[in-house]
């Protein structure tokens, strides 16, 4: 068994580790600011190596010990405002709560449309991977 508190051994895995668990989801540009060269395929894969999947899990229970603030706290508020607005018969604000509770517990995919050189529409999509 291995022990997930200990540092990768390779120290690029470690870092980009280090970048997921701060709240990456950009693949790609956790997997580029570790120091790696590479497309996205290989962030991919990467991230989902059982030794980094365990790591990057470690340090994010870490946090949450450390702050004592995780999902749960964090929809826990974001309730709390979406009532206060609906006494304040606010629904901009609720509307607002409500979607931050969808995005922190992992049920909004967020799409964006760019274009290339030839003005043709390229499909990017980010997903908000949310691990409980």
């Amino acid at each position: 068994m291995t022990d997930h508190s200990k540092p990768l051994k390779d120290g690029q895995r470690e870092r980009y580790a280090r970048n997921l668990a701060k709240g990456g989801t950009a693949d790609h540009a956790a997997f580029k600011a570790a120091g790696f060269k590479g497309n996205r395929a290989n962030a991919a894969r990467c991230k989902k190596r059982p030794d980094m999947v365990a790591r990057v899990a470690y340090l994010r229970g870490r946090a949450a010990r450390r702050t004592g603030y995780d999902i749960e706290a964090a929809t826990d508020e974001l309730e709390d405002a979406r009532k206060l607005a609906e006494l304040g018969n606010n629904p901009a604000v609720m509307v607002s709560a409500s979607m931050g509770k969808a995005k922190v517990n992992g049920l909004l995919v967020e799409t964006h449309k760019h274009t290339g050189a030839d003005g043709e529409t390229l499909p990017v999509t980010f997903i908000m991977n949310v691990e409980k």
